[in-house]
Protein backbone atom coordinates (compact mmCIF):
# COMPACT_ATOMS: atom_id res chain seq x y z
CA UNK A 1 0.00 0.00 0.00
CA UNK A 2 2.67 2.25 0.64
CA UNK A 3 4.73 1.61 -2.50
CA UNK A 4 1.81 2.30 -4.20
CA UNK A 5 0.78 5.60 -2.73
CA UNK A 6 4.59 6.48 -2.95
CA UNK A 7 4.19 5.55 -6.96
CA UNK A 8 1.22 8.12 -7.19
CA UNK A 9 2.95 10.82 -5.69
CA UNK A 10 6.08 10.45 -7.82
CA UNK A 11 3.64 10.13 -10.95
CA UNK A 12 1.91 13.48 -9.31
CA UNK A 13 4.94 15.20 -8.81
CA UNK A 14 6.07 14.10 -12.76
CA UNK A 15 2.71 15.65 -14.69
CA UNK A 16 3.00 18.72 -12.02
CA UNK A 17 6.85 19.08 -13.51
CA UNK A 18 5.95 18.63 -16.83
CA UNK A 19 6.39 21.07 -19.24
CA UNK A 20 3.14 22.95 -20.61
CA UNK A 21 2.24 25.00 -23.22
CA UNK A 22 1.01 28.24 -23.04
CA UNK A 23 -0.33 30.96 -25.04
CA UNK A 24 -0.29 34.81 -23.67
CA UNK A 25 -1.43 37.54 -25.04
CA UNK A 26 0.01 41.25 -24.77
CA UNK A 27 -1.20 44.28 -23.67
CA UNK A 28 1.18 46.71 -25.14
CA UNK A 29 4.31 45.42 -26.13
CA UNK A 30 5.00 44.12 -29.71
CA UNK A 31 5.94 40.17 -29.67
CA UNK A 32 8.74 40.69 -31.54
CA UNK A 33 10.01 43.36 -29.38
CA UNK A 34 9.87 40.86 -26.18
CA UNK A 35 10.81 38.50 -27.88
CA UNK A 36 14.74 38.08 -27.63
CA UNK A 37 14.00 38.88 -24.13
CA UNK A 38 12.14 35.74 -23.14
CA UNK A 39 14.34 33.89 -25.17
CA UNK A 40 17.08 34.92 -22.87
CA UNK A 41 15.40 34.24 -19.94
CA UNK A 42 14.49 30.71 -20.77
CA UNK A 43 17.94 29.42 -22.38
CA UNK A 44 17.90 25.60 -22.81
CA UNK A 45 14.40 25.60 -19.76
CA UNK A 46 11.91 25.97 -22.94
CA UNK A 47 10.96 27.71 -26.10
CA UNK A 48 9.31 30.73 -27.33
CA UNK A 49 7.24 31.64 -30.25
CA UNK A 50 5.31 34.44 -31.45
CA UNK A 51 1.77 34.53 -33.31
CA UNK A 52 0.72 37.44 -34.26
CA UNK A 53 0.68 39.28 -30.77
CA UNK A 54 0.54 36.44 -28.71
CA UNK A 55 3.66 34.84 -27.06
CA UNK A 56 3.20 31.32 -27.35
CA UNK A 57 5.91 29.41 -24.09
CA UNK A 58 6.49 25.95 -23.53
CA UNK A 59 8.32 25.60 -20.08
CA UNK A 60 7.89 23.94 -16.80
CA UNK A 61 5.61 25.77 -14.68
CA UNK A 62 8.24 26.87 -12.17
CA UNK A 63 9.51 28.46 -15.46
CA UNK A 64 6.16 29.62 -17.10
CA UNK A 65 5.20 31.46 -14.05
CA UNK A 66 8.80 33.22 -14.24
CA UNK A 67 8.24 34.11 -17.67
CA UNK A 68 4.90 35.80 -16.61
CA UNK A 69 5.96 37.92 -13.84
CA UNK A 70 8.51 39.17 -16.18
CA UNK A 71 5.66 40.06 -18.83
CA UNK A 72 4.08 41.71 -16.13
CA UNK A 73 6.88 44.06 -15.60
CA UNK A 74 7.62 44.60 -19.41
CA UNK A 75 4.15 44.17 -20.81
CA UNK A 76 3.31 48.04 -19.72
CA UNK A 77 1.65 51.00 -21.44
CA UNK A 78 4.80 53.14 -22.89
CA UNK A 79 5.35 56.27 -21.76
CA UNK A 80 5.65 59.23 -23.86
CA UNK A 81 8.69 61.33 -23.78
CA UNK A 82 9.87 64.45 -25.50
CA UNK A 83 13.29 64.46 -26.47
CA UNK A 84 16.23 67.92 -26.74
CA UNK A 85 18.69 67.68 -29.13
CA UNK A 86 21.13 70.65 -28.79
CA UNK A 87 23.87 71.70 -30.92
CA UNK A 88 26.37 74.12 -29.20
CA UNK A 89 29.12 75.95 -31.95
CA UNK A 90 32.88 75.94 -31.11
CA UNK A 91 34.59 79.48 -30.29
CA UNK A 92 32.95 81.33 -32.88
CA UNK A 93 30.44 80.77 -35.93
CA UNK A 94 28.64 82.87 -37.89
CA UNK A 95 24.88 83.50 -36.75
CA UNK A 96 22.19 81.69 -38.88
CA UNK A 97 18.97 80.99 -37.95
CA UNK A 98 16.71 77.90 -38.69
CA UNK A 99 13.45 76.38 -38.27
CA UNK A 100 12.53 72.60 -37.94
CA UNK A 101 10.21 71.16 -40.60
CA UNK A 102 10.23 67.64 -40.56
CA UNK A 103 8.96 64.91 -42.16
CA UNK A 104 7.57 62.36 -39.77
CA UNK A 105 8.08 58.48 -40.77
CA UNK A 106 6.02 57.29 -37.91
CA UNK A 107 2.54 57.49 -36.33
CA UNK A 108 3.97 57.75 -32.69
CA UNK A 109 6.00 60.83 -33.34
CA UNK A 110 4.91 64.71 -32.95
CA UNK A 111 7.34 67.14 -34.17
CA UNK A 112 7.77 70.87 -32.13
CA UNK A 113 8.59 73.79 -34.16
CA UNK A 114 11.78 75.56 -32.45
CA UNK A 115 13.77 78.46 -34.13
CA UNK A 116 17.18 79.93 -32.79
CA UNK A 117 19.21 82.70 -34.21
CA UNK A 118 22.13 82.41 -32.26
CA UNK A 119 25.62 81.44 -33.14
CA UNK A 120 25.08 78.03 -35.39
CA UNK A 121 23.52 77.11 -31.86
CA UNK A 122 20.12 75.00 -31.58
CA UNK A 123 17.70 72.82 -30.29
CA UNK A 124 15.43 70.18 -32.05
CA UNK A 125 12.45 68.67 -30.28
CA UNK A 126 10.39 65.54 -30.62
CA UNK A 127 7.36 64.02 -28.83
CA UNK A 128 7.89 60.21 -28.89
CA UNK A 129 6.31 57.07 -27.44
CA UNK A 130 9.12 54.80 -26.01
CA UNK A 131 10.54 51.86 -27.97
CA UNK A 132 8.96 53.70 -31.27
CA UNK A 133 11.93 55.53 -33.39
CA UNK A 134 11.18 59.31 -33.98
CA UNK A 135 12.77 60.93 -37.11
CA UNK A 136 13.36 64.43 -38.13
CA UNK A 137 14.41 65.57 -41.58
CA UNK A 138 15.10 69.15 -42.46
CA UNK A 139 17.08 70.82 -44.88
CA UNK A 140 17.30 72.72 -47.82
CA UNK A 141 18.87 72.77 -51.77
CA UNK A 142 21.84 74.55 -52.45
CA UNK A 143 24.14 74.54 -55.44
CA UNK A 144 27.81 72.99 -55.39
CA UNK A 145 29.88 73.67 -58.01
CA UNK A 146 32.18 71.11 -59.12
CA UNK A 147 35.10 71.61 -61.73
CA UNK A 148 37.08 69.16 -63.90
CA UNK A 149 38.84 69.00 -66.50
CA UNK A 150 37.71 67.26 -70.23
CA UNK A 151 39.85 65.23 -72.11
CA UNK A 152 40.83 67.56 -74.20
CA UNK A 153 42.64 69.37 -71.12
CA UNK A 154 39.85 71.45 -71.02
CA UNK A 155 38.62 73.08 -67.68
CA UNK A 156 35.08 73.88 -66.86
CA UNK A 157 32.72 73.92 -64.32
CA UNK A 158 29.40 71.88 -63.85
CA UNK A 159 26.90 73.33 -61.01
CA UNK A 160 24.54 70.95 -59.55
CA UNK A 161 21.54 71.43 -56.32
CA UNK A 162 22.56 69.13 -53.70
CA UNK A 163 20.03 68.54 -50.78
CA UNK A 164 21.57 69.89 -47.00
CA UNK A 165 20.10 67.89 -44.66
CA UNK A 166 19.80 68.52 -40.58
CA UNK A 167 18.26 65.96 -37.76
CA UNK A 168 18.54 62.56 -36.02
CA UNK A 169 17.02 59.66 -35.41
CA UNK A 170 16.26 58.74 -31.93
CA UNK A 171 14.50 55.47 -29.93
CA UNK A 172 13.89 55.76 -26.20
CA UNK A 173 13.43 53.54 -24.26
CA UNK A 174 12.92 53.43 -19.93
CA UNK A 175 14.48 51.73 -17.13
CA UNK A 176 13.11 53.18 -13.80
CA UNK A 177 14.74 56.66 -13.28
CA UNK A 178 17.07 55.72 -16.57
CA UNK A 179 16.71 56.26 -20.21
CA UNK A 180 18.00 54.44 -22.68
CA UNK A 181 18.66 56.16 -26.47
CA UNK A 182 19.78 55.09 -29.40
CA UNK A 183 20.86 58.25 -31.27
CA UNK A 184 21.35 58.87 -35.31
CA UNK A 185 22.53 62.47 -36.38
CA UNK A 186 23.40 63.85 -39.53
CA UNK A 187 24.10 68.05 -40.32
CA UNK A 188 24.99 69.00 -43.89
CA UNK A 189 25.90 72.79 -43.79
CA UNK A 190 27.62 74.70 -47.05
CA UNK A 191 30.94 76.06 -45.88
CA UNK A 192 30.93 79.85 -46.31
CA UNK A 193 34.82 80.06 -47.41
CA UNK A 194 34.59 77.32 -49.71
CA UNK A 195 32.44 77.63 -52.34
CA UNK A 196 31.61 74.11 -53.96
CA UNK A 197 32.09 72.13 -50.62
CA UNK A 198 29.45 70.55 -48.65
CA UNK A 199 30.70 70.08 -44.61
CA UNK A 200 28.92 66.58 -43.38
CA UNK A 201 28.61 66.05 -39.67
CA UNK A 202 27.47 62.84 -38.85
CA UNK A 203 26.83 60.52 -35.16
CA UNK A 204 25.75 56.94 -33.86
CA UNK A 205 26.11 56.46 -30.49
CA UNK A 206 23.98 54.43 -27.69
CA UNK A 207 23.72 56.53 -24.00
CA UNK A 208 22.10 56.05 -21.30
CA UNK A 209 21.44 58.28 -18.02
CA UNK A 210 18.90 59.84 -15.91
CA UNK A 211 15.42 61.28 -17.02
CA UNK A 212 15.70 64.98 -17.23
CA UNK A 213 19.40 65.26 -16.96
CA UNK A 214 21.58 66.39 -20.38
CA UNK A 215 23.58 64.00 -21.38
CA UNK A 216 27.12 64.87 -23.34
CA UNK A 217 27.58 63.04 -26.99
CA UNK A 218 30.41 65.18 -27.10
CA UNK A 219 32.15 66.87 -30.12
CA UNK A 220 32.83 65.74 -33.31
CA UNK A 221 35.25 66.92 -35.82
CA UNK A 222 33.99 68.47 -38.90
CA UNK A 223 34.42 66.46 -41.92
CA UNK A 224 34.71 68.44 -45.22
CA UNK A 225 33.94 67.03 -49.19
CA UNK A 226 35.39 69.34 -51.78
CA UNK A 227 35.57 68.81 -55.48
CA UNK A 228 37.65 71.01 -57.07
CA UNK A 229 39.98 69.75 -60.33
CA UNK A 230 37.65 66.84 -60.98
CA UNK A 231 39.47 65.55 -57.89
CA UNK A 232 37.69 64.68 -54.49
CA UNK A 233 39.57 65.28 -51.52
CA UNK A 234 38.57 64.59 -47.72
CA UNK A 235 39.87 66.17 -45.10
CA UNK A 236 39.19 66.80 -41.32
CA UNK A 237 39.49 70.34 -39.18
CA UNK A 238 39.41 70.66 -35.37
CA UNK A 239 38.88 74.13 -32.84
CA UNK A 240 36.88 76.71 -34.42
CA UNK A 241 34.07 74.84 -36.27
CA UNK A 242 33.60 72.09 -34.13
CA UNK A 243 30.28 71.53 -32.47
CA UNK A 244 29.03 69.61 -29.20
CA UNK A 245 25.78 67.87 -28.69
CA UNK A 246 23.71 67.27 -26.21
CA UNK A 247 20.77 65.34 -25.47
CA UNK A 248 18.22 65.07 -23.00
CA UNK A 249 14.67 63.06 -22.58
CA UNK A 250 11.77 64.33 -19.89
CA UNK A 251 8.62 62.22 -19.48
CA UNK A 252 5.62 63.82 -20.63
CA UNK A 253 3.35 61.40 -18.91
Amino acid sequence: MKGLLALLLLLTATVWAAPRTEVIPLQYRTADDLLPTLQAVLGGEGKVNVYGNQLIVNAEPAKLAEIKNLLAQLDTQPRRLLITLATRAGSSGASQGYSVNGDVRSPQVRIIEDSTDQKEDGAQRVQVTEGYPAFIRFGADVPVTTYQTSPYGQSYAQTDYRRLERGFQVTARLSGNLVHLDINSVDDRAAAMRPGTVQTQSAATRISGPLGQWLDLGGFRQQVESDQNGLTRYYSTEGRDDRQLSIRADLID
